[in-house]
């Protein structure tokens, strides 16, 4: 005949019963594949997109100084549909060049600091087309100019609902059980702003935008 008994610690993990007639596992245990009696799992509530919006820090803004027109799509004077030479002449600096991983007639120019414009190359000789205005304007950290309401790069993503409202489409990323914005998109504006974590090679969504591409109003 089987004991009625068993060690405390096999009972804490099994949660086993006290005879062979009784059930195989206690009252709130269910049995497993492995014959072991396991609690149920605890569930996780499902991400809320409410929830998303109503944590995101306030934006704080430390200079709203207008460097950014995000209506011509601008950062310090270089604009979409600039050439590479014109740019380069508002700017002061020479840019850094190099052909796109996924066309051999695109060139992307950054210029410091965290100004990226992109350019056909249709001769393929290496150098921006002399006549090619950027396509689009991409801002990155360190840049730290922002517009007149404080949006930039490097800001809380609170910051383009502040000064944009509701973009027209808004993607979100599960973070741990925690949905965070990661892409702000304003076709209305011709603006697009991600939070990819780039800036501190997670890959993931912090709260701060690292990614603003410009394209002038529409």
């Amino acid at each position: 005949m089987r004991s009625g008994l068993c060690l405390i610690t096999a009972a804490l993990i099994t949660g086993c019963a006290e005879s062979e007639d009784s059930e195989p596992c206690r009252e709130g245990f269910e049995l497993a594949g492995d014959g072991h009696c396991y609690p149920p799992p605890t569930p996780w509530p499902e991400p809320d997109i409410h929830d998303a919006l109503a944590t995101l820090a306030p934006c704080e803004s430390d200079a709203p100084d207008g460097a950014i027109d995000l209506g011509n799509g601008c950062a310090d004077g270089a604009c979409v549909g600039m050439t590479a030479d014109e740019i380069t002449e508002v700017l002061g600096v020479e840019p850094d060049c190099q052909v796109a991983s996924w066309s051999d007639t695109k060139q992307y120019c950054t210029w410091e600091p965290g100004i990226e414009g992109l350019f056909d190359d249709e001769n393929r000789n290496g150098n921006p087309d002399g006549d090619s205005g950027s396509e689009r304007m991409r801002i990155t950290p360190p840049y730290a100019g922002q517009t007149p309401d404080g949006s930039g790069v490097a800001v809380n993503v609170s910051c383009y609902l502040d000064d944009l409202g509701v973009p027209d489409v808004m993607v979100y990323e599960d973070v741990g059980g925690t949905l965070m914005v990661r892409d702000l998109i304003y076709d209305r504006y011709g603006v697009k702003a991600y939070d990819w974590g780039t800036d501190n090679d997670t890959n993931q969504p912090d709260g701060r935008i690292d990614n603003l591409y410009l394209y002038g109003e529409p």
